[in-house]
């Protein structure tokens, strides 16, 4: 456990409430900020002092923990007219969260190293949802020694943080985790359209899955719940990594790689985005992947959105196979 420390938790939504517990429970002082007012409340009830501006937080922390939701949130944050960068103080550290684009995270840095403070892109594995039971693992773009100085801090909520090099290192490798996790949630919405049609048991199957060379966390994660119709969002929505999945296309573009999976995975994503489904559940591409295909032979696009509005069944167990198709429609 680190020496407690005076930590500014700034954010420009909702996410972070399970941070800021672990953070608290870690013995740390924690001023939080966001620009949602229930949030900002919701963190004074877990205990930490709030703030009506985000450089009203980070004027006497230590730390600045970020947790931003695009490039234009990050730009507004560290380096608009009012920007945490600007006025940051020698010795601050800056420690962002979110998923932006690394040059942006390279820019950051710089305008810190002008200031005698320090700014460290440390993405996470999993949405911040996770960090109640220290399930991340944290992508640092920043040297060795920036990395050790803030990792103990991280270590209130993540499993591991792992220093990776340079400013917007870290994002660089988040997107190479985007590429994998797409990837793996469409084959495994593949794979339960396949176990589904050949009627096996989902539960064994499952087990038996999970203690072969095709275990993954996006299988454990997805294949019973992407067997189950519901409305609830636990995975992330389909359209959640869509600014990712287009930063990862470009970068290909960029280093001149010809992919062949990505690709494809991709455009099933952007595909099922356009046809309403955006807001499903990850793991429901299973059934979105059905739809779309009947969309591509019987040119009815409206399907696809009355089941995105008649999926709200939500039930422990998989649909029962006995009517695969329909448990799919």
């Amino acid at each position: 456990m680190s020496p407690a420390q005076h930590i500014a938790f700034v954010t420009a939504s909702t996410v972070g409430l399970p941070m800021v517990r672990r953070l608290l429970n870690a013995g740390h002082q924690v001023t939080a900020y966001s620009r949602t007012g229930q949030t900002v409340h919701a963190f004074i009830e877990a205990g930490a002092d709030g703030a009506a501006a985000a450089a009203e937080a980070a004027a006497a922390a230590d730390v600045v923990i970020g947790h931003q939701l695009d490039d234009a949130g990050v730009q507004r944050m560290y380096l608009g007219t009012a920007g945490l960068l600007t006025t940051a103080r020698p010795g601050q550290v800056f420690v962002e969260h979110g998923m932006f684009d690394p040059r942006l995270a390279r820019t950051c840095a710089l305008h810190a190293e002008q200031q005698g403070a320090s700014f460290i892109d440390v993405p996470l594995s999993a949405p911040p949802s996770r960090a109640e039971k220290r399930q991340l693992i944290g992508f640092a773009g920043g040297s060795p020694e920036l990395t050790a100085s803030v990792r103990p801090i991280l270590m209130a909520y993540c499993r591991d943080v792992v220093a990776l090099g340079d400013a917007g290192r870290g994002l660089e490798l988040a997107l190479v985790h985007e590429l994998l996790v797409s990837v793996h949630a469409v084959a495994v919405a593949e794979a339960a359209a396949l176990l589904s049609q050949l009627r096996l048991p989902p539960r064994e199957s499952k087990q038996a899955l999970m203690q072969s060379r095709a275990a993954s966390t996006v299988l454990d994660e997805l294949l019973l719940a992407g067997l189950t119709s519901t409305s609830a969002v636990t995975h992330g929505t389909i359209q959640s990594a869509a600014a990712s999945r287009a930063r990862i296309t470009e970068l290909v573009a960029h280093l001149g790689l010809r992919l062949q999976v990505y690709p494809a995975a991709q455009q099933h994503f952007t595909e099922l985005v356009r046809a309403g489904a955006g807001r499903m559940d990850l793991s429901q591409l299973t059934r979105a992947y059905e739809v779309s295909h009947r969309m591509s032979t019987d040119n009815a696009p409206s399907r696809f959105q009355a089941t995105a509005t008649r999926n709200s069944r939500t039930s422990e167990d998989p649909a029962p196979l006995s009517a695969p198709k329909e448990s799919f429609s």
